[in-house]
């Protein structure tokens, strides 16, 4: 059912890809592998999510993802069908250079989302660079970093992707009340979700469960699609269950289950 490497984590943001790993396990994934930085992997609270493999990779003891790290990453995902990228990566300077690199060395879909898009955004050759494989799961404020990286003005969220996709050629969710997810064959707006989601880590899930898709074959826009609806399917479950004050990102992924039995089959 597919394998899925998810990188992410720097010093005090590793739990984001353990949520990740966690929704994409939840999502059907066969075999999901968290990369986090080798000096931090003591401090992953790996038990968490115990169907998990992890792969600690070289960090020169920073604690980030630096240019020694992708010899590490590429064993790790060599076997990979698809790959997460970003969740708590953190945002310093090296890990612009070492992602560049990375991405140049894999051949197979890749989310970018978090972290990940702000270095993109600091860098407009790797992010022209992006081909169809990838999606990018951007909220507002992600997305005008994106934007003004590319020298492009501000717009409706549609005609903003369109732009986007010229220099681009992506899937972009592009997150928010209804979320829009933009791709050469076409747009669509999600209709499930609601303001409970606005919590932390509910992106990080999101990203896990469109990579589990990802992993299992589906195409980037059909996976994109079909994880934007999951997700805010089982925010829409939790919050019946919890009300959306009390939401958090953990209870959207125990109701992934019940957001896949209502969803139906995959479309093939």
């Amino acid at each position: 059912m597919g394998r899925l490497l998810v990188i992410g984590g720097s010093p005090g943001l590793l739990g984001a890809p353990l949520l990740s790993a966690r929704a994409a396990l939840r999502s059907g994934t066969g075999l999901v592998t968290v990369a986090v930085p080798e000096s931090l992997h003591g401090e992953a609270s790996l038990e968490k999510t115990d169907e998990a493999m992890s792969a600690p990779f070289a960090d020169g003891g920073a604690g980030i993802l630096v240019a020694e790290a992708i010899g590490d990453l590429l064993t790790a995902g060599r076997n990979a069908d698809a790959w997460v990228i970003g969740p708590g990566l953190g945002r310093q300077q090296q890990t612009t250079g070492a992602l560049g690199e990375l991405f140049a060395a894999i051949d197979a879909p890749i989310l970018v989302d978090a972290d990940g898009l702000w270095h993109l955004a600091a860098d407009r050759a790797m992010l022209r660079a992006l081909d169809e494989k990838t999606v990018l799961t951007p909220h507002a404020g992600e997305m005008a970093r994106l934007r003004e990286a590319l020298g492009q003005p501000e717009d409706t969220d549609e005609e903003m992707c369109r732009r986007f996709l010229e220099e681009v050629p992506a899937v972009v969710a592009l997150k928010g009340p209804l979320t829009l997810i933009a791709s050469s064959e076409g747009n669509w707006r999600n209709p499930t979700g609601n303001a409970g989601m606005a919590t932390a880590g509910s992106g990080d899930v999101l990203a896990g469960v469109i990579g589990a898709l990802l992993a299992r074959g589906d195409s980037p826009t059909v996976a994109t699609r079909r994880g934007c609806w999951l997700h805010g399917r089982a925010g829409d479950i939790a919050a019946e269950r919890l009300g959306e004050e009390s939401l958090i990102a953990g209870d959207i992924i125990e109701a992934l289950p019940e957001a896949f039995k209502d969803h139906g089959p995959a479309p093939r």
